[in-house]
């Protein structure tokens, strides 16, 4: 029995808790000697004076943090010293137990109430005195200084690796390590197709949507390397999602970029799940290294920085040009405002915006909704096509063969990926009956194994078969000589291609990108003036009129009106034009109201003397 004081016999009558914990996984896997010293604790809690019913090891935070108070088996133990169960609690080192200190204040506290013991391999401390406490305090302290202090100095010594080029980067899928450390291209052909076919679409597209919708449509699959469990190394090939079709174009390490410090901490961010970090990716500017062309990539840096732009304006709203969104406005993100140089807001009303006209609000971001001017937007497409589709007419046969020689092209690397699908999975079939044929006949319990094996990639074999004639049935792959002069022959005649029903609005959206740069409206009375800038920073100018709707103002009345509103108020205006027997647009009788009206349509300047009818005039209002 220990003689120690501060082990009293009220301590020997309840359970001892011996508190087992290493903060990774990796310690517990390759630190197996500090697991032994924990476990022989047990020993230790016996010569101490309580009996093996009395021990109770908790074990459960194995490969755990001591920062989060989030674990189960130290939330069991705050549950039975609260209750009053235990005795003393036994533990390596008292930093097992927590490395914060508002954790270990509260465990603390606990022990406090319920006169609970704290004992390590060099003493056994009672909360209760003064002197203890002090000590507990100031070890708790320190704990979570030394924790804090080591993982400080680790991340100083990793930025000082990194600014040297000398820190092993993690390899996204695509990429690979050699053995001497460095990075570069998977040597795996299908995998490297796969890539070069991804960024290749963003480069005919401009969207990251538009790449996974191309994905999806040819039933294409993204390789994924797994980092980790039994089949870690080993690439499994999955549909391509949004979000990770963003982390690639976003990845500078496909550019060939050596990169370190894109992401930074923050608290403000809450995660998911329990797996996903708080980091927020960091400006370019702020990143802690970059070198470029360090390493052989998938695109080069100009190409990166360009997706990196074709990005952030696909994010901005729509006055900003970005890629073709859907709609019926072929010039949104296009059309800069000529009274205040502002671009200018689409405003769709109608089935699928059939209805549609370009708006300016100056100060909408301020709350501002004052409307500089509106221009429909019916008239002024019409107009912009026109242009657009006799300026191309020189070079219709060169641009049909630009079109035709890209689209054999993405033909040609679509058929290229299918190949490598099917050629890798004709190899795994080959490997399957090769490990088959090697085992001995009569060793039935592998030979069954390596028979289902062998029938399963004889399935996948013709799964990726059957996909792929399925791709060529639903858009050929090739193209003979009879459809290239059908495709030559529709090509040279433009218009019907704009007119026909196959050509959607983002594709007309598309071709009046690749001319224009962007027009400019100015509304005026009777006309809009228009503005085309091309992208060869030309510009060439011209007016439409404005559309009149429903009944329109004989010109003879708005003659008269000028004449007589310059002396006479609106309500004299109107008894005169009543008494010459003429009507409004609607046929009714005029009132001060219509020629109110009628003059802020039309611009015609009121004396403002004349506030009044004249002596002995009597104002008619219907």
């Amino acid at each position: 029995m220990n003689s120690n004081p501060k082990l009293r016999p009220e301590h020997f009558q309840r359970q001892v808790y011996i508190y087992i914990r290493q903060s990774s996984l990796q310690q517990v896997h390759h630190h197996q000697e500090s697991g032994r010293r924990q476990y022989a604790l047990e020993n230790k809690a016996l010569s101490l004076g309580w009996p093996r019913a009395a021990l109770v090891m908790v074990d459960d935070d194995q490969g755990q943090s001591g920062q989060s108070a989030e674990r189960p088996g130290f939330q069991r133990l705050l549950a039975a010293v609260a209750q009053g169960q235990v005795g003393a609690v036994l533990c390596l080192e008292l930093s097992r137990l927590a490395r914060g200190s508002s954790i270990w204040q509260a465990l603390i506290e606990l022990c406090v109430w319920h006169e609970t013991l704290l004992i390590d391999e060099e003493g056994v401390y009672d909360p209760n005195l003064a002197n203890d406490r002090l000590l507990l305090g100031l070890r708790g302290l320190i704990d979570e200084n030394e924790l804090t202090t080591l993982r400080r100095r680790m991340q100083l010594s990793r930025e000082d690796k990194a600014r040297r080029g000398e820190l092993k980067l993690q390899p996204p899928t695509g990429l690979v390590l050699d053995p001497s450390g460095r990075l570069g291209l998977d040597p795996d052909e299908a995998v490297q197709g796969a890539f070069r076919l991804f960024f290749e679409q963003f480069r005919r597209w401009g969207s990251a949507a538009a790449v996974v919708r191309y994905f999806a449509e040819y039933d294409l699959r993204l390789p994924t390397r797994l980092g980790r469990g039994p089949q870690a190394g080993e690439v499994s090939w999955q549909p391509l999602r949004y979000d990770r079709a963003l982390y690639i174009l976003h990845d500078p390490l496909y550019a060939g970029a050596y990169v370190y410090g894109r992401h930074a901490h923050s608290r403000s961010r809450k995660p998911r799940d329990k797996h996903q970090r708080r980091e927020v990716r960091l400006p370019q500017e702020q990143w802690l290294v970059l070198r470029w062309d360090t390493f052989p990539g998938y695109l080069s840096r100009v190409e990166y920085e360009a997706n990196q732009e074709q990005l952030r304006q696909n994010r901005a709203s729509a006055t900003t040009p970005g890629v073709a969104r859907v709609g019926a406005a072929l010039l949104s993100g296009r059309v800069v405002c000529g009274r205040c140089g502002r671009p200018m807001r689409v405003q769709s009303a109608g089935i699928d915006g059939q209805y549609h006209g370009y708006v300016c609000y100056p100060g909408k971001g301020q709350a501002d909704y004052h409307l500089c001017q509106r221009v429909p937007g019916a008239v002024v497409e019409a107009s912009v096509v026109q242009k657009v589709l006799a300026a191309l007419t020189p070079a219709e046969l060169e641009l049909s063969l630009r079109v035709l020689d890209d689209l054999e092209q993405q033909q040609a690397l679509l058929r290229a990926q299918w190949q490598r699908h099917l050629e890798r999975a004709r190899y795994e079939a080959d490997l399957a009956q090769r490990r088959y044929r090697q085992v001995e006949p009569a060793n039935r319990l592998v030979a069954r194994t390596l028979e289902g094996e062998w029938e399963e990639r004889l399935a996948a074999v013709a799964e990726v078969e059957r996909a792929y004639a399925c791709a060529e049935q639903a858009a050929p792959l090739r193209l003979d000589q009879a459809e290239r002069q059908q495709v030559l022959e529709l090509a040279r005649d433009l218009p019907a291609v704009w007119s026909a029903n196959t050509t959607s609005p983002a594709e007309r959206k598309e071709l009046l990108r690749l001319l224009i740069a962007d027009v400019t409206l100015t509304r005026r009375e009777t006309e809009v003036l228009v503005q085309l800038r091309w992208v060869t920073q030309q510009v060439e100018a011209w007016s439409v009129p404005l559309p009149r709707r429903g009944a329109r103002t004989d010109d003879q009345v708005l003659t008269r009106l000028r004449e007589l509103a310059a002396s006479q108020s609106d309500a004299a205006v109107a008894m005169q034009l009543n008494a010459a027997g003429w009507r409004t647009a609607r046929g009714h009788s005029f009132t001060k109201w219509h020629v109110r009206d009628l003059r802020r349509t039309h611009g015609i300047v009121k004396d403002q003397q004349a506030t009044s009818p004249p002596p002995g005039c009597s104002m008619v209002q219907q």
